[in-house]
């Protein structure tokens, strides 16, 4: 009886201890420790790499970064690049129509002539003068009351004039003479004087200021035509005439010695 009771006090100790023994082992089992979990520095490490990671790359880890969302969808029919109407011609509209020159003939140009093959504004009073050479021609576009040495274009058509019509004096077969306006009250070309000792001829661009006053429908007509001087080596120079009366030296209207275009 005495043996039984001294195993039992010898038993008691080891049995109040195996509770303990058998949570550490199951907890011991169950998970392992984090390394460094209780001093902070494993942690933070940790948790540092990761955010660089994110911030340069979207497969480490975790959900992708949001990217920027484009609209693929296609540009309307009819907005890309369209000028506004009125702007650009984008309805197909176009600037008046041109005023209508008889065949072969230079567009009229009211206002203006070509000097050196650039526009030059009579309208403001300038004047091209124009000198023959051996090459062609020298010609410069003056400013108004500056004059000319040479000869002298003041226009080459009525819409020139201010309500006068544009006449060319006459100083030689296939040579360029000086133009100018007649008052508005003079709707033809001077003839033979002391100051056009040849006389003079009207220059146009437009069927329309010829033979304003004539009666008959023939002399309104304005002709491109080549007048040429006879002789070996001759001139000649290109006009715009109203048709003149068939006489001796010309034909079917133009200037005498001149050859319709």
């Amino acid at each position: 009886m005495r043996r039984i009771v001294t195993w039992l006090a010898w038993l008691a100790p080891v049995a109040a201890l195996a509770p303990l023994t058998l949570a550490q082992c199951s907890s011991s089992t169950s998970s392992p420790a984090t390394p460094d979990a209780g001093n902070g520095l494993g942690s933070g490490s940790s948790s540092g790499s990761l955010g660089s990671s994110s911030g340069n790359t979207s497969s480490s880890g975790g959900s992708p970064t949001p990217q920027p969302s484009f609209d693929a969808s296609p540009t309307p029919s009819g907005d890309a690049g369209a000028p506004p109407n009125g702007e650009g011609g984008a309805d197909g509209s176009q600037g008046p129509p041109a005023i209508p020159v008889p065949e072969g003939g230079a567009p009229s140009d009211p206002g203006s002539v070509v000097c050196n093959g650039a526009p030059c504004d009579v309208s403001s009073g300038n004047t091209c003068c124009y000198s023959r050479t051996d090459g062609g021609s020298t010609e410069t576009c003056n400013a108004p009351n500056t004059g000319c040495s040479t000869q002298t274009i003041a226009c080459n058509e009525a819409a020139d004039c201010k309500g006068g019509v544009c006449c060319q004096s006459i100083i030689g077969i296939g040579l360029q003479g000086s133009t100018f306006c007649t008052s508005s009250s003079q709707k033809t070309c001077p003839g033979t004087t002391s100051m056009y000792p040849m006389g003079t001829f009207q220059t146009c661009r437009t069927d329309g200021e010829c033979g304003m006053d004539a009666d008959g429908g023939d002399l309104k007509h304005c002709i491109p035509q080549l007048c040429t001087a006879p002789g070996t080596n001759p001139a000649s120079v290109t006009v715009e005439a109203c048709a003149q009366p068939i006489g001796r030296f010309n034909d079917a209207g133009t200037l005498g010695y001149c050859k319709a275009l």
